[in-house]
């Protein structure tokens, strides 16, 4: 996965949300963005989506680039995955049915290729037994693990994750993070915005930190959490973070 992002910025509301924003990276299968509340974390994503347009600057995935007033956009959006934090299951389908029907009804795949890939995934995470279930019935990690069984059976070429525990009990915040874990063994290539920064260490091969809207600091996993950089302003996120954690 390449991404090159040249001088973007977003504003709502005459707020500047992303501020002047450069990246270059090239050949990386996991990126981890983190920072402080209000830091832009979630806006640079949705932007990395296609969701929102930025005001500004230029976005090159793998080399494309991302024109919000081109048709390719569409062709865009239809090749990636997106997991958000609140899982958006129907709460009057059954944990498969919530799979397969996007899948087919949406995105146009044979509903037996639908079942066959939502069966492999129920299995690989031991989520099978439940395929009969309706979300109330479900816990909080368990409906998460389902969302992303629904994205990975879409095949995307790159996996978007909104802060996907957020929302979570501590509890079931573990199944989760080693379901996202496992998208390394399916080789895929993922982009997360978390608080979870043991979990970025462990699963990202990149990581950047993000503070009022613009990136201090970035680099490969093995270097950035080595407290030479003299970044005060991530050291003190990181210690307060794994503290409260």
């Amino acid at each position: 996965m390449d991404i090159e992002i040249k001088n973007l910025n977003k504003n709502f509301k005459n707020f500047e949300v992303i501020k002047n924003l450069n990246l270059s990276i090239k050949n990386i299968n996991s990126l981890g963005i983190i920072g402080p509340s209000g830091s832009g974390k979630s806006t640079l994503l949705r932007i990395l989506t296609g969701l929102i347009p930025h005001d500004s600057g230029e976005i090159y995935i793998n080399s494309k680039i991302l024109n919000f007033n081109d048709k390719s956009i569409t062709e865009y959006r239809k090749s990636i995955g997106i997991v958000f934090q609140n899982y958006n299951l129907f709460p009057h389908l059954t944990a498969l049915k919530n799979i397969i029907l996007p899948l087919n009804k949406v995105h146009k795949i044979p509903i037996e290729v639908c079942i066959e890939r939502a069966t492999y995934y129920l299995k690989k995470f031991n989520l099978l037994e439940h395929k009969n279930k309706y979300p109330k019935a479900l816990s909080g990690g368990q409906l998460q693990r389902i969302s992303i069984i629904r994205t990975l059976c879409l095949n995307p070429k790159i996996i978007f994750l909104d802060e996907p525990t957020s929302a979570l009990d501590p509890s079931f915040t573990k199944e989760v993070l080693n379901t996202i874990l496992s998208l390394k063994d399916e080789n895929k290539e993922y982009i997360i915005v978390t608080h979870e920064l043991a979990f970025v260490k462990q699963s990202c091969e990149y990581i950047i930190f993000l503070e009022n809207g613009n990136i201090s600091h970035s680099d490969y996993t093995n270097n950035f959490f080595n407290n030479n950089h003299n970044n005060e302003s991530l050291n003190n996120f990181i210690n307060s973070t794994l503290t409260i954690n």
